[in-house]
């Protein structure tokens, strides 16, 4: 199959599929076999992508599927722990009247002691 139906099929940028051979998601083969498995892998590698999944867990997942169960208890302690730091950022913005601001500067001193407990991204 060639990459342009292999993207065709899945939605995916060449760049995204190339990246997840390189990654060892799919295989390399891929694009020179007409496998509807590796177009619905590549489908599925995107969906949980698109929840939020890494490259890890989803490699994780693939490799040792009795570990789903644990991947999944770990991803949702991972959003739930998000959402609280996002919520907590929602509040401090809420409170927040920026016209008076003048530099990064100012409004990073006006979150220090909400961003001092927040994980670098």
């Amino acid at each position: 199959m060639k990459m342009k139906e292999v993207c065709d099929k899945t939605g995916l940028t060449e760049r995204a599929v190339r990246f997840y051979v390189a990654k060892g998601l799919v295989s390399p083969e891929l694009i020179v076999r007409n496998d509807r498995e590796d177009v619905q892998t590549l489908r599925d590698i995107s969906d949980l992508r698109k929840l939020s999944f890494s490259i890890e867990e989803i490699l994780s997942m693939q490799k040792s599927p009795e570990r789903i169960a644990e991947v999944l208890s770990v991803r949702r302690a991972a959003l739930r722990k998000e959402q609280k730091d996002r919520e907590t950022i929602l509040a401090s913005l809420s409170r927040m009247d920026g016209s008076g601001m003048q530099s990064i500067h100012q409004l990073a001193e006006q979150f220090r002691s909400v961003s001092a407990s927040l994980p670098n991204p």
